[in-house]
């Protein structure tokens, strides 16, 4: 018993030890340092007019552009066209081997001959009582099986015609003569190139400054003179992801210099002469509350300061830069106290999804934005500011 008693206490004894030790330990390690600044990419914002008139990146589209193609399978024994001709609606551009159907149509009509004269036999012994009346409706049956199977033949000889569905230029032909081709198989295209469409998008705060049949300049890149157009169509809705509204406008192209598929600037006059802040378009941080920029405060002696998140409202772009509202609160926010962005503020341009609240950083190069009035051809390029910026950041402002 005595030593049973000693064991315990000894055991007892080790295990105070244990935990006395851990705990002095456990107080002697430092607590981990707060996180560093992160490294972001600024660029200061100037002010400047918005000017009269609002500036989109826009696509040309022909009214009607297909791929010319057979409607049933066949060879080729002939070719009516050459590539890049102009040719009118119905004109004919190739033909398939048809003989087999020819001769079926023959001796279809020979069939319906047939039919009929039986049918006009039996019209003429009916009324005497040498022909029964289902005799008669017999022949009639017969007479309209036979005229059926000639159209059906008619129509199945005339599929072996490619026409022209409308009157265009032919572009590069993709078929050769005794060529086995499939239905659906594609010839060649065929495009309308007067008029054109022209499709674009502009935020939807402009949407006041848009009507149907009003006026738009437009500029294509290679092509000195500008041309005009008017407004067609306006999309009934709003791109829920950019805010943006699609506008499609008809330009006349009768010397068909224009081709569809070019990119092209749109310029719609505008009301507005408000003061605009220009700056990056990466700095234009989209959400589906809205847009915001984060702009770098308190910057120290190290170049470390703190981020404030402000909403804004994109009034246009010009290529990699974007004209933003400058009035309090632009975009969300109807507090008159709310944030504005000034000439000279540093806003981020990169990093901005690394950043959470109440973050600090450090600020790198600051390079001015530098304002394309002809934006590049790029599918990059757009009215919208989500084109060449994150659509979600963690950043959210208070």
């Amino acid at each position: 018993m005595p030593l049973a008693l000693a064991l315990t206490a000894v055991a007892l004894a080790a295990v105070m030890g244990s935990l006395y030790a851990w705990r002095t330990l456990r107080q002697a390690v430092p607590p981990p340092p707060p996180p560093g600044p992160v490294q972001v990419a600024t660029a200061r914002v100037t002010l400047r007019e918005a000017g009269a008139e609002l500036q989109a990146v826009a696509s040309l589209q022909a009214v009607r552009e297909v791929w010319v193609s057979p409607d049933t399978a066949g060879r080729v024994t002939a070719l009516s066209f050459e590539p890049g001709q102009t040719v009118q609606a119905g004109a004919v551009l190739l033909q398939l081997y048809d003989a087999p159907e020819r001769a079926d149509r023959e001796a279809a009509r020979a069939r319906a001959a047939y039919a009929e004269q039986h049918l006009q036999r039996a019209r003429l012994l009916v009324p005497d009582g040498a022909e029964s009346r289902e005799t008669l409706d017999l022949r009639q049956s017969e007479a309209d099986q036979a005229r059926a199977e000639v159209r059906q033949l008619d129509a199945r000889i005339e599929q072996k015609t490619v026409r022209a569905p409308f009157a265009g230029q032919l572009g590069l032909r993709r078929v050769n003569p005794g060529q086995y081709l499939q239905a659906g198989d594609a010839i060649a295209t065929l495009t309308q190139l007067d008029p054109l469409h022209v499709n674009f998008t502009l935020p939807q705060q402009n949407l006041g400054e848009l009507s149907i049949g009003g006026r738009v300049r437009v500029q294509v890149d290679g092509i000195a003179r500008g041309v005009d157009a008017t407004i067609s169509a306006i999309e009934p809705r709003i791109d829920g992801s950019t805010r943006n509204v699609t506008v499609q406008a008809l330009l006349r192209n009768p010397d068909r210099t224009l081709k569809s598929g070019m990119y092209a600037t749109v310029r719609v006059p505008s009301s507005s002469t408000a003061t605009a802040a220009a700056l990056p378009l990466t700095a234009v941080v989209t959400t589906a509350s809205g847009d915001t920029v984060v702009r770098v405060r308190d910057i120290d002696a190290h170049g470390v300061g703190s981020i404030e998140v402000v909403p804004v409202t994109v009034l246009r772009t010009l290529g990699e830069e974007a004209l933003v509202d400058t009035a309090p609160g632009a975009g969300r926010s109807a507090d008159p106290k709310a944030a504005r962005l000034a000439a000279g503020d540093l806003v981020i341009v990169a990093g901005q999804n690394r950043l959470r609240p109440g973050a600090k950083v450090r600020t790198g190069p600051s390079p001015s934005p530098s304002p394309s009035p002809s934006p590049s051809p790029s599918p990059s390029s757009s009215s919208s500011p989500a084109a060449s910026t994150p659509t979600a950041s963690p950043v959210r402002s208070r």
